[in-house]
């Protein structure tokens, strides 16, 4: 039961801290959304705890300061929600800084005065904008700090009464209040600041591995090959280590595409890739460098040891069966291999596996043929 409701409540606030992004395409919008959202629950949090402690303190003038700020607190979170679902993004941005504002101003004026100091979250409200809210509406943004700049500002100067019971407040109890609100200003700070390195971070990685990702079979493609490819060369040589380059071609896979179809073709690739992927060894790499073309790196692998690899390995795609039920469908495969040697650059190793692999599909096709790269 409890792990229900766990699971729940996990999915719940999964959910809550995604609203807003699905209606925009840009990453960095969808980050700023979530960031939105993450903000709201610190709001609460925030309000929450400092009312408990209010509340624990037992003095009048705080407890107050704490209750009026709830019903600020509960509008946001409503506001922002509702905004961020509907897709008003830039509206529930201001709906959280007006609210974190009026927040903070309803304590100050009701209850608190200057006495703690709670009017230093202008400052804090001063910075987070640029968290929020994109480069592009940076006028948005300054226009935030200027305003909360401009409260601190009014309230640093001209003061506020506070509620009697605040006076009776001991200076101990003045200073602990006085850290812990500073201390609670760093954390969120913090808290936000990490949480957005930490989303730019995780984008970035995201889009790296889309950029290097072949879309159909979800292999390494091209660009990711050569950058491997680059790698393992010059490991190869710093290691004194054989080196395998390989070049795959599915047969007749024109023929595919004209009788079944494209998606069909697709399908077949789709397949393909995973049996190569579960077939080679975790070391090998195997990626799309073409429409039906597949490249294989395998390091720290002598030729003899390769073709015994690729020919278990043509025999499996020989043997499985790519179709459906009502329409069963064979491929085969030809590879052609090569090795680096003392002395070769990349693009001759490249060109003897392509060489090998011609000649396979001119010796019959659904073969494994072997090609020293220092012979080309």
């Amino acid at each position: 039961m409890l792990a229900m409701l766990y699971q729940r409540t996990k999915q719940s606030l999964l959910a809550f801290l995604q609203e807003g992004s699905q209606h925009s395409a840009d990453p960095s919008l969808q980050r700023k959304a979530v960031q939105l959202n993450i903000g709201v629950l610190m709001m609460q949090a925030t309000v929450l705890a400092f009312t408990l402690f209010f509340f624990a303190l037992g003095n009048e003038g705080l407890i107050l300061s704490g209750l009026v700020q709830i019903p600020w607190s509960l509008a946001t979170l409503v506001a922002v929600n509702r905004a961020q679902h509907a897709g008003h993004l830039n509206l529930a941005r201001w709906f959280l800084m007006l609210g974190v504002m009026a927040d903070a101003a309803s304590a100050l004026m009701l209850a608190q005065g200057l006495v703690i100091g709670i009017h230093f979250y202008y400052l804090l409200f001063a910075i987070v904008p640029t968290v929020f809210f994109p480069a592009s509406r940076w006028r948005e943004s300054l226009l935030q700090s200027v305003l909360n700049l401009g409260l601190f500002a009014f309230f640093e100067i001209h003061g506020w009464t506070p509620h009697p019971a605040m006076l009776n407040l001991g200076p101990e109890t003045v200073h602990v209040l006085r850290v812990a609100m500073v201390i609670s200003c760093v954390l969120i700070v913090a808290f936000l600041m990490i949480q957005a390195e930490y989303s730019a971070v995780k984008k970035e990685a995201e889009l790296q591995l889309m950029a290097s990702t072949d879309l159909l079979t979800q292999l390494p493609n091209l660009r990711a090959f050569r950058q491997n490819y680059s790698r393992e060369v010059a490991r190869a040589r710093r290691e004194d280590s054989p080196l395998i380059v390989g070049m795959l071609d599915v047969d007749h896979f024109k023929r595919i595409n004209d009788v079944y179809g494209h998606p069909v073709g697709d399908h077949v690739l789709r397949l393909l890739a995973q049996v190569l992927s579960e077939q080679l060894r975790a070391s090998d790499l195997v990626a799309r460098v073409g429409g039906e073309e597949f490249a294989l790196l395998m390091p720290q692998t002598e030729l003899e040891q390769a073709q015994q690899i690729c020919e278990r390995l043509r025999i499996t795609v020989s043997r499985h069966r790519f179709g459906t039920v009502s329409q069963p469908l064979a491929i085969s495969i030809s590879i052609g291999l090569a090795r680096l040697e003392p002395g070769d650059d990349e693009e001759r190793v490249l060109r003897a596996a392509d060489k090998a692999l011609y000649q396979a599909k001119n010796e019959g096709r659904n073969r494994v043929v072997l090609h020293r790269a220092g012979l080309a």
